[in-house]
């Protein structure tokens, strides 16, 4: 959650306007910079998927499947209504853009019926959605019809899915697929956290290295599991740069791979660490973070844009384009001319940004403790 802010914090603050993730010409610490930011969504859903898992085993399923349907729809609404305003200032009818949240909350609905299967059916669900789902790359919504192409931007093609032309604009940059596959898997994940701290922490190294190397394995083949293939470039660090670029909308075999074999690996080194006490005071500064996502997560995006806006307005230039809407200004349209900082800049920023968030989100957690009121635990 404190790396995702880099990746925001970079889209309004640097000066670089290129694909961070283009291999022959962005630097290799503006890639990294991008690169690492990777390892957020498909870490967050996956634990979704985990804490689903751990709610199953102190809640009746038809509970906790009405809890699901009811926080998916709520995600989903406040993606379209709520986000897509912070992203914008722009509090408007016409524009809306389907993200994290807006899958996060799709997948949880179809959790709500997952539950009910067996822990192995779920696991195949998911292992089949995120490891078959690359074969179906080659079909293109331009050849169906209406009804089936705009079905099959939701599922798999990112884009647009309502041309402007008609009034409203709609941005996919999330298709659902394969992301409630990486919530089953989450949620299967789950079982591991009954066993002993040792064993669990093998099975999450076990689990991490193995996807790893498995990635390596398919990446090096360039056979399955990402549409775009890696090349030779003119150095060794731009032909490792191209290895790793692998796609995330929507995210292909490799880059689930690649992006929780990681986290898995971190989350053995975190369960050993947290158990020093010279690491207490960092676990117990991003607990915090960790006990209000939601609230985090729209604080964030609204303190950044603030800043942004104010940044401008300091410096003499056109603040307006924070407030407006794509071509005309916004962060769809890049940045003010003018504007824009280099990437130490952008890291301090980024710093300040997550300190901002400490104090409300300390405040807001103990609000959620203090008061068990079922509403909150929508936020």
């Amino acid at each position: 959650m404190v790396i995702m802010v880099l990746d925001h914090t970079r889209e309004f603050f640097s000066s670089y306007g290129g694909n961070p993730l283009d291999a022959e010409r962005a630097s290799g610490i503006i890639f990294f910079t991008r690169w690492i930011t990777h390892l957020c969504a498909p870490t967050f859903v996956f634990l979704a998927g985990t804490s689903i898992y751990l709610q199953s085993l102190r809640k009746p399923r038809p509970q906790l499947a009405r809890f699901l349907v009811s926080r998916g729809l709520w995600l989903m609404v406040a993606e379209l209504v709520v986000v897509s305003s912070m992203l914008t200032f722009h509090p408007s009818t016409h524009f809306f853009m389907l993200q994290v949240i807006w899958v996060t909350g799709a997948s949880m609905i179809l959790m709500a019926l997952l539950i009910y299967l067996p822990l192995w059916a779920v696991t195949l669900f998911g292992a089949v959605l995120v490891l078959a789902h690359n074969a179906f790359d080659g079909i293109s919504p331009a050849t169906m019809g209406p009804v089936a192409g705009t079905l099959w931007r939701l599922l798999h093609v990112p884009g647009v899915l309502v041309p402007p032309a008609s009034g409203n604009l709609w941005l996919n940059l999330y298709p659902l697929i394969p992301w409630p596959g990486i919530m089953a898997l989450g949620f299967a994940f789950g079982s591991f956290l009954q066993w002993p701290p040792v064993q669990r922490r093998r099975v999450m190294l076990y689990l991490g290295a193995g996807s790893l190397l498995v990635f390596a394995l398919l990446r090096w083949s360039n056979l399955y599991g990402d549409p775009a293939p890696w090349k030779p470039q003119a150095s060794g660090e731009r032909t490792f740069m191209s290895f790793l670029d692998v796609q995330k909308y929507p995210p292909s075999l490799l880059f689930v791979l690649a992006t929780l074999g990681v986290s898995l690996c971190l989350m053995a080194a975190f369960e050993t660490w947290q158990t020093r006490d010279n690491f207490k005071w960092l676990r117990s500064i991003l607990s915090v973070y960790g006990r209000v996502p939601f609230f985090y997560y729209f604080l964030h995006f609204t303190l950044i844009h603030l800043a942004a806006l104010l940044t401008a307005a300091a410096l003499g230039l056109d603040w307006r384009w924070w407030l407006r809407l794509a071509p005309s200004g916004g962060i769809f349209a890049g940045q003010p001319p003018g504007y824009g900082f280099s990437l130490p800049i952008v890291y301090l920023v980024w710093l300040a940004i997550v300190a901002l968030c400490y104090f409300p989100c300390k405040w807001f957690a103990g609000v959620k403790q203090r008061n068990k009121s079922s509403w909150l635990s929508y936020l």
